[in-house]
């Protein structure tokens, strides 16, 4: 099955279907692989679709509204950190998916600084490197807000 079949499916119903002003989609890299990624950025460009990545995992973000992130973390030790107590003081793996709200929504600010300055070290294309993050960049398109 090609990568991005399931965005092909999808993205045609939903431009007949609605008003779209913005498409984004939200991924990490797990075990993709790079042609993977690349299929991915090539169907994005050429469809307006904008894409929001993580790599290794959605949890380089996460951890970015505790600390900077300047060095390759696995899915397992990120699981590690977000379970200490300065961060979520619960098994994370067993919390993954719940409402993050209660710990998260004081510290986007911290978050988007965080991964604004990732993003002035990595110039090149968004699955190139690791760690990443390009959520930040998206925010205010997102939440159209001057302060987070």
């Amino acid at each position: 099955m090609h990568f991005c079949s399931w965005w092909q499916e999808r993205d045609g119903t939903a431009q007949k279907n609605k008003k779209v002003d913005a498409a984004y989609v939200i991924f990490d890299r797990d075990d993709l692989k790079k042609e993977q990624l690349e299929e991915c950025n090539t169907y994005a460009r050429e469809n307006g679709i904008r894409i929001m990545f993580s790599s290794i995992c959605l949890e380089v973000w996460i951890l970015m509204h505790f600390q900077k992130v300047n060095r390759v973390y696995s899915a397992k030790e990120l699981n590690r950190v977000l379970s200490g107590q300065k961060y979520f003081n619960t098994d994370y793996s067993k919390f993954k998916g719940k409402p993050y709200d209660e710990f998260l929504y004081d510290k986007i600010n911290l978050a988007k600084r965080n991964g604004d300055e990732m993003l002035k070290n990595k110039p090149g294309l968004w699955y190139q490197y690791d760690p990443y993050t390009n959520i930040s960049k998206y925010l205010h398109d997102i939440f159209p807000v001057d302060t987070f």
